[in-house]
């Protein structure tokens, strides 16, 4: 098949991938709408920049690491002092940093899991300092 041919199949395989998050992703994007209480999202833009177009909230807050270079660094150094919330992508920035210290964000609650994709929002007591 010609689809199936040398150049072509790299898009085949990607658009086979997506298909196949699709319906994670639509969780993930269906819990923030339900649940976004204001607080900034720290996000790998590099792997879910959909997810931040398609989440309908606004960009700005969304801290990544294109976007302001400190604020991304004092969110990665404390995630509990900058963001409220802390999406993950399977095998992205974000992930790898939650493998490798798991207590990284021990204030925060895994709020919604999936095969390829983690939510974790801040405890209650963290988030109001940061709505103030």
């Amino acid at each position: 098949m010609p689809a199936l041919d040398g150049e072509n199949r790299p898009i085949l395989a990607e658009t086979l991938e997506h298909q196949s998050l699709e319906g994670e992703r639509q969780r993930v994007l269906l819990y923030l709408r339900e649940n976004y209480d204001g607080t900034r999202l720290l996000i790998d833009i590099g792997k879910l920049a959909p997810l931040v177009y398609d989440s309908g909230l606004p960009v700005r807050g969304f801290v990544y690491s294109e976007g302001d270079r400190v604020l991304w660094e004092r969110a990665r150094r404390a995630p509990h002092q900058e963001v409220g919330w802390i999406l993950a992508g399977k095998d992205d920035e974000i992930w790898t940093a939650l493998q490798v210290d798991p207590h990284w964000a021990d204030r925060y609650s895994l709020a919604l899991k999936a095969d390829n994709y983690r939510v974790y929002r801040l405890g209650s007591a963290d988030r109001d300092a940061l709505l103030k």
